[in-house]
Parts: C-alpha cells; sequence; structure tokens
C-alpha cells in the first residue's frame, strides 16, 4: 500500500506559513509604538473644539448675561481644564515610581476637579431659578455621553444639596 504525502505536505506548508504569518505580525505590532505626538495633539484640539462648541451652545441655551458671563467664562475655562491630555506614553521605572507618578497625576486632577466644583458653585449662585434648572438638566445629560463629558456630571452634583 502506498501512503500519498500529498495532504501531510500540504499541512507541513499551511502550518508553516501560518507560523510566519504570526511572527510577521508580532513584529509589525510590536514596532507599532501608537499614536504619535502630532496626532495626540490633533486629538486634543478637536476634543477642545468640540467642548467649546458644547459650552457656547449652552451659553447660549441658558441666556448668560453680561452680569454673569464673568462666572460663565471661569465655569467654562474650568470645565476645558478638567479634561486631561495624553500622556507621554507608557511610564518607566520600577512598580514605586509607577504608582508614584500616577498618584501625582491623580492629585492633580482632583485640583482641577476641586477647581470645577467651585466654579459650578460660583456660577449656580448667579443663575435664576430657570437658568439653574437648565443648567442642571444640561450637566445631568453632560454625563450620560459616556466617556466625554463626566467631569462636568460629578461636579455638578457635588454642589446640590
Amino acid at each position: 500500500m502506498k501512503f500519498d504525502t500529498k495532504p501531510v505536505r500540504a499541512l507541513a506548508a499551511m502550518a508553516l506559513s501560518a507560523s510566519l504569518i504570526a511572527t510577521v505580525s508580532a513584529s509589525a505590532w510590536a514596532a507599532d509604538t501608537g499614536p504619535t505626538a502630532e496626532q495626540k495633539q490633533q486629538w486634543v484640539q478637536k476634543h477642545q473644539e468640540r467642548i467649546k462648541a458644547r459650552l457656547a451652545k449652552a451659553a447660549q441655551m441658558l441666556g448668560i448675561s453680561t452680569s454673569q458671563q464673568t462666572a460663565w467664562d471661569t465655569y467654562a475655562a474650568a470645565v476645558l481644564a478638567s479634561f486631561p491630555t495624553p500622556g507621554t506614553g507608557k511610564p518607566d521605572g520600577d512598580a514605586a515610581s509607577i504608582a508614584r507618578m500616577r498618584a501625582e497625576r491623580s492629585a492633580a486632577h482632583a485640583q482641577k476637579m476641586a477647581a470645577l466644583a467651585d466654579a459650578t458653585a460660583a456660577l449656580q449662585a448667579l443663575l435664576t431659578p430657570e437658568q439653574r434648572k437648565t443648567f442642571d438638566q444640561l450637566v445631568q445629560r453632560a454625563g450620560h455621553r459616556g466617556h466625554h463629558g463626566h467631569r462636568m456630571h460629578g461636579a455638578a452634583q457635588t454642589d446640590k444639596k
């Protein structure tokens, strides 16, 4: 009886091909460093433009008066500052250094959120009851947009009594 080696050779060729594809793919994946600094900056710019547009629309919906404008500008600046900027990539160092860096980032973020909470409270003090009702609704809805805007939601909640 004669043994047909064609299926064995075909399987061996497929295994070799799969191995080569996996190796090339892994090498290509390892070489991929993610977005460049320029791409990150473009993302930040577009994100800030979207937030500014939402803030402008909110100011229009609220009917911010000239006597409220300074408080609104402070609030808008705090909202824009509350969003983190992209990091510089993966942190270097040992576990303790990485944990310390993360703690510093968290502390900086907490300061930004405290400033946002203060600006929100100052703005709310100047709003009419109807404006405040609209503002509360806008902030609550902003928190349900997913990743973007959740910071506004948390800030407004800290001032409610």
